[in-house]
């Protein structure tokens, strides 16, 4: 993925997911991030970012999970959403403030129900100024 300027304040280099391919009848889970316990006093958000148009075959889904862990091994939702038809690159489909009660370590998950799922998204961290 060719990184653009853009308005979100990131840490170069970190990323969830970084222009991942939709999985087809599957999931897959983000990179592990340690934003510290209570997403450092919630002063970050998770921004889900459609890089490639992204199509679904009719009556399929598309979700978008935002998981916490204190331990790396059991996950918790804290967020997830769901999509049933195609997104346009460029499209934000989540865009969530870290709560306080969020665990140190944190994931987002993308995961279809379509053998014929395509397109890429990105996910990342974004820092919140105050």
């Amino acid at each position: 993925m060719s990184k653009k300027l853009t308005d979100d304040l990131r840490v170069h280099g970190e990323d969830y997911l970084d222009s991942v391919t939709v999985p087809q009848d599957d999931s897959v889970a983000g990179n592990v991030l340690v934003l510290g316990k209570g997403g450092q006093n919630n002063s970050f958000a998770v921004k889900v970012v459609v890089d490639a148009a992204i199509t679904l075959t009719t009556s399929k889904t598309l979700t978008i999970a935002v998981k916490s862990s204190s331990d790396k091994s059991t996950w918790s939702t804290i967020a997830s959403k769901e999509f049933t038809a195609g997104q346009a690159a460029g499209t934000v489909l989540m865009y969530l403030s870290l709560p306080p009660n969020v665990d140190e370590f944190t994931r987002v998950d993308v995961s279809t129900d379509d053998d014929a799922a395509t397109g890429k998204v990105s996910a990342y961290p974004v820092y919140i100024p105050r």
